[in-house]
């Protein structure tokens, strides 16, 4: 399964609907930031996962993939925060850094 989030000049998210995966799934999370850095290239790109394991993250023309797998099946939303499992993904260009954290539910599918 590969779940698509693109990145606004703005620097918001847009994408449909909830992230969620089963724990015995391995996704592709897909963060396009092409509007973002419009002139600029990527020059690192890292991920760091809470409650979900990352197996990978790679960076081409702008578009990070990260391949998740693992994770705890949890509450997505306890009532007054929303607890899933979070991805921390860290871009840098030659002149900004961009840090944005993606909610992922981690339920039985």
């Amino acid at each position: 399964m590969t779940v698509n989030v693109r990145i606004k000049p703005d620097g918001k998210f847009v994408f449909t609907g909830n992230i969620e995966k089963d724990p015995s799934d391995v996704i592709d999370l897909v963060v396009d930031y092409t509007q973002y850095f419009k002139t600029d290239a990527i020059t690192s790109a890292a991920a760091v996962g809470t409650n979900v394991d990352i197996d990978s993250v790679s960076e081409t023309d702008n578009v990070v993939t990260i391949i998740l797998s693992g994770g705890t099946t949890n509450d997505f939303f306890n009532g007054t925060e929303i607890v899933g499992a979070k991805v921390k993904v860290t871009v840098s260009s030659a002149t900004r850094t961009l840090e944005r954290t993606i909610i992922v539910n981690i339920k039985e599918l």
